[in-house]
């Protein structure tokens, strides 16, 4: 609510928060929080008249916590409460096209196990989107080991993209799918964590602002790390490029944009490597 602030003051609007109880837990990536939250109170202050009210609230039942950024600002006519989600979509009561910021939002709560959902009145009647997280479940402090050891039974990814939001995201999904993820930004970061521990699967962005991708394969290579799975990530797919990846000792080539499911699929071929 802090980043969005200035925006609220100088729109006149009135911030209202009601959460209860006042300590619900979640687990859930803050980053990604701070974004859902941060998008739908930025839409909320742009599309609501001066000195309006906005109204963060909060409240669980057994299984879920609810969030909902309730404004009174412009509304959304009964067709638009799904199509709202949709990539740059067009609705009746805002000028222009939303962009991608709704339809991410949307992909961030689902990637938590979360579903988002809109609901208006009617144009001129204001907008309340609600969205759920799965509830924390507290176990008493005496079942739980302080020192207890983390999951190490799922397959280790190391994703390497200098573009952060690409690589968190994948991290979170991949994640989301039941691997053991870690996430860096420049080829030197890749090799120092490569070093330290022998991951199963190795995403590359061959792009990398210090050292090449191509490089810091070739180097793990040499350095005898011959079991993990290596996937060069690129923009380029034209025959060289592909000889380059080979020579580089990458296992697989994927063409950016990747397709998620294809790249889950393209894992799931390399199964029995990190299994043995």
């Amino acid at each position: 609510m802090d980043s969005v602030q200035p925006l609220v003051e100088r729109m006149g609007h009135r911030l209202v928060v009601k959460i209860e109880p006042p300590d619900l837990q979640v687990v859930a990536d803050v980053t990604r929080l701070e974004q859902i939250l941060g998008n739908l109170l930025s839409n909320a202050a742009k599309y609501s008249p001066t000195a309006a009210d906005i109204t963060v609230s909060a409240h669980q039942d057994d299984e879920q916590i609810f969030v909902a950024v309730t404004d009174t600002g412009s509304g959304l006519a009964k067709e638009d409460l799904e199509r709202i989600f949709e990539p740059f979509a067009q609705v009746t009561s805002m000028s222009g096209g939303l962009g991608i910021g709704l339809t991410l939002v949307r992909q961030l709560v689902e990637l938590h196990d979360g579903s988002i959902y809109a609901e208006s009145e009617g144009l001129g009647e204001g907008t309340r989107f609600t969205f759920t997280l799965p509830r924390l479940a507290i176990a008493d402090d005496d079942e739980v080991a302080a020192d207890e050891e983390p999951d190490t039974g799922r397959p280790s990814v190391l994703v390497v993209d200098d573009n952060e939001d690409a690589a968190d995201m994948l991290s979170m999904l991949l994640a989301h799918k039941g691997f053991d993820v870690e996430t860096r930004h420049t080829g030197t970061e890749a090799l120092e964590a490569a070093r330290r521990r022998r991951f199963a699967v190795i995403l590359m962005d061959l792009g990398l602002p210090d050292i090449p991708g191509y490089d810091v394969a070739r180097t793990l290579r040499d350095e005898g790390q011959t079991d993990a799975v290596m996937v060069a990530v690129t923009g380029f797919s034209h025959d060289d490029a592909r000889a380059r990846v080979r020579e580089a000792g990458f296992d697989e080539h994927v063409v950016k944009p990747m397709s998620v499911p294809g790249l889950l699929e393209l894992l799931a071929s390399h199964k029995g490597r990190w299994e043995k």
